[in-house]
């Protein structure tokens, strides 16, 4: 059983600390705007580029996390990490080829369209302001950057891509995922309080406390559901696919009330990171049934 055990902990560690569970949440939300826009989830180009995107500005963000946070190595997320550290330079490498190989397939357009989460995302991850600061590094700027670059690359991109940009349902579903995102980031801001506070930096946790910060992700949640029912009301969304949208934010409500420094990683990038993943399961199987 103890043997079993160690199986499974290694299995779900190299599936977290591969970064896969989270290029597969860019996936599924990528997806989730084309099949939402134009009835079809089918895989294409953008798709692949996306998922080695993330996963490669994943990989380099841990790594350079741990050199940064060297104090850190007592908690079990760096030292999972630090284990990993290998194995996770090698997915890099791997999903920077990748990036580069789907990159050149896509269309001009959509080529142009990814210079600004790109260059978002690399000044978020790479120390190269002054002191070796990254992006996410300045005052409260970490959470908005992550809802702004997850918005441009599971919704933007795909809508450029299938030429639906301008219409209405795309800019609305541009702003519930802002909200969504937004709102299950600031949970990631709690589980980082100790490391933001030890390196001077300050986030929304640290300016209103612990409880605030949950009311704040709560109300933004709230506010995404407001504008998952309009686009129901605007018949982009059917009842079943509505349904499932908002089971996966009844489910965000605990996960989110819960959030605390204290936590399990695998609660945060486990459970939280999955809720990405699970919106689209659930929209897309109870719009089946």
């Amino acid at each position: 059983m103890k043997y079993l055990q160690n199986q499974v902990i290694l299995l779900i560690d190299l599936v977290l600390y591969s970064n896969l569970w989270i290029a597969l949440g860019a996936l599924f939300l990528t997806l989730q705007t084309r099949w939402l826009l134009l009835g079809t989830a089918q895989l294409t180009v953008l798709d692949g580029f996306i998922m080695c995107a993330t996963l490669f500005v994943y990989a380099v963000h841990r790594i350079i996390a741990l050199q940064k946070q060297k104090n850190a190595y007592v908690k079990k997320r760096f030292r999972t990490i630090a284990r990993r550290r290998v194995d996770i330079s090698f997915y890099a490498l791997l999903a920077a080829v990748g990036s580069v190989i789907f990159f050149f397939q896509l269309p001009a357009p959509i080529q142009v369209s990814t210079i600004v989460p790109a260059m978002l995302s690399i000044l978020y991850v790479m120390p190269i302001f002054r002191g070796k600061k990254r992006l996410r590094d300045f005052n409260y700027l970490k959470v908005f950057l992550v809802a702004i670059v997850w918005t441009w690359v599971t919704v933007i991109l795909p809508a450029t891509d299938q030429a639906v940009l301008e219409l209405v349902p795309t800019k609305l579903i541009a702003l519930e995922r802002f909200l969504f995102i937004f709102a299950i980031t600031i949970p990631f801001d709690i589980r980082d309080l100790h490391l933001d506070q030890a390196a001077s930096v300050r986030t929304l946790p640290t300016k209103v406390g612990l409880k605030k910060a949950r009311i704040l992700s709560l109300t933004l949640l709230f506010l995404a559901c407001v504008i998952a029912f309009y686009l129901y009301h605007l018949d982009t969304y059917s009842l079943p696919v509505w349904c499932g949208w908002m089971c996966s934010a009844l489910l965000a409500v605990p996960l989110i009330i819960k959030a605390h420094p204290h936590k399990h990683d695998y609660y945060f990038t486990g459970l939280i990171d999955g809720l990405m993943i699970i919106q689209f399961t659930l929209m897309y199987t109870l719009a089946q049934l």
